[in-house]
């Protein structure tokens, strides 16, 4: 009775558990491991395998890399693999085809073919994106617009040469609905508010206002406002904002002047009133109790 040696027998249970993991990672039919049973000798010596999706020659691969679960590159048939990123690209271009599709319907609806949009497949990301319009009623020079706000029902971005009362007269309501609103919310009692003052510990300028936050939250929501101004958002751009981008956010302390509970914003804002009155703060370019006047300097 003939016997195998033990190093025979442990090879083999390698070879059928290699063949046993490319198979469950691969599928039962993708190759042809014939050729392992003779070339195999450890996980880390390289063996053939042949691609049945293609005629291509046999392919060399190490056993590890070809089982490994995050390595599918390297480990499959060089010749039918398609990279991750390939995929992805092509996905994003038939979504961003369906997505243009689906704008230009939406915008036909709406305005019944009077804008026209001669570079939308180009110009076209996605909602963030700006896109030239032109009105086909007054050919006047085309104008850009956001694609969000040309999708958003209550938001006015049409053709402003033909539609200029309908555009003031959309503005009014909103800001109307808006003052309304404010004043609804200012009546309601916060836990907590209070009068700050934010020192230039450079100069000394400060600037005076008013929070239901605490007062490190709003001095770190002023320094936020800064680094996305720098960075190049279009957004309010105060004189302080301003200040803080010139001389450094660091350069900036802020301290509490006078803190309540269950207080009413109505009652902050006529607080800080008095306080810019009587402190003349640099800053601050508005009598306060609202948001202070833009300053581009």
């Amino acid at each position: 009775m003939k016997f195998e040696s033990r190093d025979k027998r442990t090879l083999q249970k390698r070879i059928d558990n290699f063949i046993y993991l490319g198979k469950k990672k691969h599928g039962s039919n993708r190759y042809d491991y014939s050729a392992v049973h003779n070339e195999y000798k450890n996980n880390r010596t390289p063996v053939h395998i042949k691609c049945n999706m293609c005629d291509n020659p046999p392919f060399k691969v190490y056993p590890f890399v070809h089982t490994n679960k995050s390595d599918n590159q390297k480990g499959t048939c060089p010749h039918c693999y398609v990279p991750k990123q390939t995929v992805q690209e092509t996905r994003w271009n038939k979504n961003i085809k369906h997505r243009i599709k689906e704008f230009k319907v939406r915008m036909f609806n709406r305005h019944k073919g009077r804008y026209a949009y001669p570079y939308l497949e180009i110009e076209y990301k996605n909602e963030n994106s700006i896109i030239t319009v032109k009105c086909n009623q007054c050919n006047t020079k085309p104008f850009k617009r956001l694609v969000r706000a040309l999708k958003a029902e209550d938001r006015y971005a049409g053709c402003e040469v033909c539609n200029k009362n309908k555009m003031v007269k959309i503005i009014k309501r909103k800001n109307k609905i808006r003052q309304l609103r404010n004043r609804r919310t200012q009546n309601i009692p916060r836990d907590y508010g209070c009068i700050y003052k934010i020192t230039n510990t450079k100069n000394n300028k400060f600037y005076i206002g008013y929070t239901t936050m605490t007062s490190q939250k709003r001095l770190k929501a002023h320094a936020d406002e800064t680094r996305r101004m720098q960075k190049g958002h279009k957004g309010k751009s105060s004189y302080l904002h301003n200040s803080m981008a010139f001389h450094g956010i660091e350069h900036f302390k802020v301290k509490v002047l006078e803190e309540f509970t269950n207080v009413t914003p109505i009652f902050l804002g006529t607080l800080e009133k008095e306080y810019i009155e009587r402190e003349k703060p640099h800053y601050n370019l508005s009598p306060g109790g609202e948001l202070g006047a833009h300053k581009n300097k």
